[in-house]
């Protein structure tokens, strides 16, 4: 007599662990699309300057090339000059490392303290407009590498010498006021939803500067150093004459453009007024 025995079902194989889950992505793939999505966010930040023109901004392209010319050159003073000067002042000057601090410190908290005062001033008093501004900015950061350049000319030491380190601290008080003019300049021709492109595209100038530019000027002056102190400083300035000529050129631009604004719009408004019934 046989036994009714149930059928006996194999085991279940143990998962390999070899083998990749499908829900799972790999290191390489997340990787991959992350430097996808930050090459695409770059390529969208800088084509923010190559669309063209619209009846709302005329003059934009031209605009934002200027000011991001601007903002370049300005930008790799900015991060380079604070470096060099400390060379000079601690190593030619025989400054120590406690009045180095307190010249940093005192010259900080002046500068924005009268650069607030010289915005409200210049915009809120005088009604003055944001390339006149940065005019004024460009002029006072021009000064300051120029005068600084004095100090290192042969022959000048001791007390002259630190005169006119603080001669060119307290001219270049309003060079920072340039950078946010630049920025508002830009963003006024930029629709809103490019707003965020458009300042990414300024960041990423900023990250680079950080790391090449300070670097770049130290290269200059320990190879100009046998020749003259202040040959770095001269280039300076001449990155600032060509940034004056850039703004003057935009004022003159934006000038015409409102001209041309307002003729239109004149224009626009004859004919309306001509056609009106008579009473």
């Amino acid at each position: 007599m046989r036994l009714n025995q149930k059928p006996t079902t194999p085991p279940e194989p143990l998962p390999d662990s070899t083998q990749a889950s499908p829900e799972r992505t790999s290191p390489t793939s997340s990787s991959s699309s992350y430097c996808s999505l930050a090459l695409r966010n770059i390529r969208n930040s800088w084509g923010v300057y190559f669309r063209s023109d619209d009846a709302a901004h005329p003059g934009r392209r031209c605009v934002l090339l200027l000011c991001f010319v601007c903002f370049l050159l300005t930008v790799a003073v900015n991060f380079s000059k604070p470096g060099v000067e400390t060379v000079f002042r601690l190593g030619e000057l025989c400054w120590n490392a406690v009045k180095e601090t307190e010249f940093d410190s005192g010259w900080l908290v002046q500068h924005w303290l009268f650069i607030l005062v010289a915005l409200h001033v210049l915009q809120g008093r005088l009604k003055a407009r944001n390339v006149s501004v940065a005019l004024v900015g460009c002029v006072s950061a021009l000064l300051a590498p120029l005068i600084f350049s004095m100090a290192t000319l042969p022959g000048i030491s001791g007390t002259l010498a630190n005169t006119l380190v603080f001669v060119s601290a307290g001219s270049g008080t309003l060079a920072r006021a340039l950078i946010p003019m630049l920025r508002a300049m830009s963003s006024a021709v930029v629709s809103l939803d490019e707003q965020g492109a458009l300042f990414a595209s300024y960041a990423c100038v900023e990250l680079a500067g950080a790391a090449v530019f300070d670097l770049a000027a130290s290269q200059v002056y320990k190879a100009t150093v046998h020749l003259w102190k202040g040959i770095i400083f001269v280039i300076m300035t001449f990155f600032f004459v060509v940034v004056l000529i850039l703004l003057i050129i935009l004022s003159v631009l934006q000038r015409r453009w409102e001209q041309k604004a307002a003729e239109d719009t004149e224009r626009r408004s004859a004919p309306s007024q001509g056609t009106g019934s008579p009473e």
